[in-house]
């Protein structure tokens, strides 16, 4: 799940410290870069983009392994609530992300999948309170409407409430390894000093990491559509 990256509607935190420009080409590589990592995730993978208009264009941008859909009307949880009813109409179990945590890999999307055999509801925990992964077991259960109405997003305190919700719904749930959304200049930097020490013995690494310093380098501003080239592999150049 993702928007569009136009320049001041993502990432707009970190954008009032490096330029809402900037912070949209970095939200567009975030997203290049999970989708070709996650191109063999799961059975199926669908990018659910905002706004409905830019679905198409966010879709010839992207590894070719993803459909595009459009977010449903309503909040952040209405429409995340949305998605997953549809999809545990078709599948058996549905992972949900955002574009935040560039990191996450087949791996991890495997591991919640594997608790998912054995719980209701898998979360990986964000490091400032809220999650960077949910997903849900089949059918869609009445009880898991709590984890998604009257919920403060953007708050330290999603991830604390989702799993008391869980609780005294009778839903057994499974976390998986923490990770760090990359919203803010300081959490830029930590992603940075790892990508250097890891870059080494990584190809993905040395690039994400390449990536982040050419645009962090480059003052250039676009007309908002944040586009960035892509070579024959889909990455970004």
């Amino acid at each position: 799940m993702a928007k569009f990256w136009t320049a001041g509607s993502v990432k707009t935190r970190l954008g009032q410290r490096i330029g809402m420009h900037q912070s949209a080409r970095l939200h567009k590589l975030f997203v290049q870069v999970l989708t070709q990592a996650l191109a063999k995730a799961g059975d199926h993978r669908v990018a659910v983009v905002t706004p409905t208009a830019k679905a198409k264009r966010f879709g010839s941008q992207i590894s070719t392994a993803w459909t595009v859909d459009h977010q449903s009307e309503g909040d952040l949880g209405q429409r995340m609530m949305a998605w997953f009813i549809h999809s545990l109409q078709r599948n058996q179990s549905a992972i949900l992300i955002g574009g935040d945590c560039p990191l996450i890999d087949v791996a991890t999307i495997q591991n919640a999948s594997d608790q998912l055999a054995r719980h209701d509801i898998v979360l990986g925990p964000a490091i400032d309170g809220g999650y960077y992964l949910i997903g849900l077991r089949g059918p869609w259960d009445k009880r898991f409407e709590r984890l998604f109405v009257d919920m403060p997003w953007s708050s330290d305190q999603v991830l604390s409430i989702t799993q008391q919700r869980s609780a005294d719904a009778g839903l057994r749930i499974a976390t998986i390894n923490p990770r760090e959304d990359i919203d803010t200049v300081e959490a830029l930097d930590r992603l940075r000093a790892w990508l250097r020490e890891s870059n080494a013995t990584s190809e993905s690494h040395r690039f994400l990491h390449e990536q982040i310093q050419a645009i962090l380098d480059d003052p250039w501003e676009d007309d908002s559509s944040g586009d960035v080239l892509t070579d024959s592999k889909g990455r970004v150049e």
